[in-house]
């Protein structure tokens, strides 16, 4: 199971508290405190997200801490999605330019985020520049 990190960097954003829930799986949750945000806002945060799609370019504005998932949802174009917490991979996209930080990820492998997938439910820009592709 993979902590929030910031792909293509290795760095691995705090905040993690984890405990067994049963014998055989373990439950990652975010530790919460009242004077800081669960999740490091990004430093650096693109004026727009480039979605491919169906053939089509989406040039989608972008709002500093939103989640690729709610910008597409916000610019209209449809996304699919399921949990929105990391864990079944519905709403998996890849990425083609800059970096994304997952809040959480309990479902993509190394390999996976090395091809450049990630979540849009969990994936937050925090490059000057960000273009995803949806598959299918």
């Amino acid at each position: 199971m993979l902590s929030a990190q910031l792909i293509n960097s290795g760095v691995d954003l705090p905040g993690k508290v984890s405990y067994n829930r049963s014998l055989d799986s373990t439950v990652t949750l975010p530790r919460t405190h009242l004077s800081t945000p669960p999740y490091p806002e990004p430093q650096i945060a693109p004026p727009e997200v480039t979605v491919r799609w169906g053939g089509r370019i989406h040039h989608l504005k972008y709002h500093r801490g939103e989640t690729l998932l709610d910008t597409m949802r916000r610019g209209g174009v449809w996304a699919p999605s399921n949990c929105e917490q990391g864990v079944c991979g519905t709403c998996m996209v890849r990425r083609i330019k800059g970096s994304v930080a997952l809040r959480e990820n309990h479902v993509l492998s190394d390999q996976d985020l090395a091809a450049g997938y990630t979540l849009a439910c969990q994936g937050v820009p925090c490059d000057s520049v960000c273009e995803i592709e949806l598959e299918g």
